[in-house]
């Protein structure tokens, strides 16, 4: 699909679909998170803190390391904010 080919319709469309892909992706990314924590598995690899596996194993920024961190660890503590991430009425 170009992109470029699509009438003002279809890419509208496209674009709704793609961000609730995102929102769904962006949601199992915080629930590995979650997991990747409790398990502390990135200690095998040789980083210190999830923090330091996230920046140097996965090449997030810092700031979007912390924020996802901050995230899951919200989604842990409330397990509505799920809903709330997948409807889009609130972002990771």
């Amino acid at each position: 699909m170009k992109i470029q080919e699509l009438n003002d319709k279809n890419l509208l469309s496209e674009i709704k679909k793609l961000a609730l892909k995102e929102r769904k992706i962006g949601l199992e990314i915080l629930k590995f998170i979650c997991e990747i924590e409790r398990r502390k598995c990135y200690i095998d690899l040789g980083h210190s803190s999830l923090f330091v596996y996230l920046t140097n194993e996965l090449c997030y920024s810092e700031s979007d390391a912390y924020r996802r961190i901050v995230s899951a660890k919200l989604l842990k503590e409330f397990p509505v904010l799920e809903e709330k991430i997948e409807s889009g009425k609130m972002s990771s």
